[in-house]
């Protein structure tokens, strides 16, 4: 077998075996990804090489097919009709393990020696359907693989010369990439393992609601912020930053653990309807900056509810028994009153969001007979004061009333 060895300055861990290979390690056997492979040195270009993938196409149904794995320690199987068909792989005697290609899992398979006692032999069958496969046999090695025969003679050196970039994509490999200088085995690897980019998927301040009311603040000073990456072994060490929405840098060089705690200086208010944003970023292992954003909103509060009084105030519109933090005034409005009393219905937004097009009734979907009361300045708990347009039923309502305004 070719000996290598790890030039790397950091210690590696090989994946497959779960063992740590130090630097100026020498070894036989090498399973690693080819984004690793600068680090690691041939070191007798005599030795026997591992094969290139071999690769076979084959249509299968219910009946088995026997495939000859002798030599091989990788096997490859894509399904190419995932939609269409699932197909089981077994080795050995038949018997498990086996692995089944689903479209609703996976569509492709690769081994490592760990997924099998040995490769002697695979056995194909279509569980549903007629299913048309390629299988790639190969043997784990370097990037120095050449083509052989049997357990691995030498041969001539080969690598990809076509110089245009591919057409289409295929599984891992992009449109648009150029494959001239690589070998087959890197090809098949771009193929069958796809990179697998990081990204945040959550990134927020702890315990702060992202809906606000008008004048309301975010609490300044010391903050934590919390997040998740998915792919984390792809994301640089120390390459978290987060920035307030002026652009202002909070943290930097920052390890990828989760949580940090922040100054994010004095406290916000805004006193209109507006978003305030802090960005977290980092770089993956391709040196690309990927980031996510947490975002709170300032709302403006509407209120509906219950009146015997043709007109209210301002006191009387803050006393309806219904408030929500909304942007608009397009929703749905309830008015219970189980107990059949006569009264108008009311509902009053802040004059900025516009005139209503329609008020329904949702049980008929008529339209509801309303009346524009004009408008009233309501000073809100923050001190903030908005114009506020107020619509009443024109007559006074005996029943609960389920309504909706556009």
């Amino acid at each position: 077998m070719p000996k290598y060895r790890y030039t790397g300055s950091e210690p590696f861990m090989d994946t497959t075996y779960s063992i740590q290979v130090n630097p100026g390690q020498e070894f036989e056997t090498l399973y690693v990804l080819p984004s690793d492979w600068e680090h690691f040195t041939l070191l007798d270009l005599n030795s026997p090489k591992p094969i290139l993938p071999q690769t076979q196409d084959y249509t299968i149904d219910s009946d088995i097919i026997e495939i000859d794995t002798s030599g091989y320690n990788y096997i490859a199987v894509v399904l190419k009709n995932p939609t269409e068909s699932s197909i089981k792989i077994q080795c050995r005697d038949q018997t498990a393990p086996y692995i089944v290609l689903d479209s609703s899992v996976n569509n492709w398979f690769a081994s490592k020696q760990s997924d099998f006692d040995y490769f002697s032999k695979i056995y194909l069958s279509a569980l549903y359907g007629t299913a048309n496969v390629t299988v790639y046999l190969g043997v784990h090695g370097s990037k120095y693989g050449e083509i052989g025969s049997g357990g691995g003679g030498s041969g001539t050196g080969c690598t990809m010369s076509i110089s245009d970039p591919v057409p289409t994509s295929h599984g891992g490999l992009a449109a648009g990439t150029v494959i001239a200088g690589k070998s087959p085995c890197e090809v098949l690897e771009m193929i069958l393992f796809p990179y697998q980019a990081p990204a945040f998927t959550a990134f927020y301040i702890e315990g702060q609601p992202t809906v606000l009311e008008v004048g309301d603040k975010v609490a300044g000073g010391v903050r934590t912020f919390k997040w998740s990456t998915s792919n984390s072994s792809n994301v640089l060490a120390n390459t978290i930053s987060i920035k307030n929405q002026a652009g202002d840098t909070l943290l930097s060089n920052s390890a990828n653990d989760g949580s940090e705690d922040v100054n994010i200086g004095a406290d916000i208010v805004e006193t209109t309807a507006s978003t305030y944003h802090w960005t977290i970023s980092a770089v993956n292992t391709k040196n690309q900056t990927f980031t996510r954003s947490f975002n709170v909103s300032w709302e403006y509060r509407v209120y509906w509810g219950k009146d015997a009084n043709a007109t209210l105030d301002e006191t009387g519109i803050k006393n309806l028994e219904n408030s929500q933090l909304k942007t608009t005034y397009n929703g749905n409005y309830v008015f219970n009153n189980s107990a059949g009393d006569g009264l108008y219905y009311y509902v009053c937004y802040p004059d900025g969001f516009g005139s209503i097009h329609n008020w329904i009734n949702n049980e008929n979907g008529f339209g509801i007979d309303y009346t524009d009361n004009g408008t009233v300045d309501v000073t809100n708990t923050y001190g903030i004061t908005i114009t506020y347009r107020v619509l009443r039923t024109t007559y006074q309502q005996h029943g609960s009333l389920d309504t909706q305004i556009s």
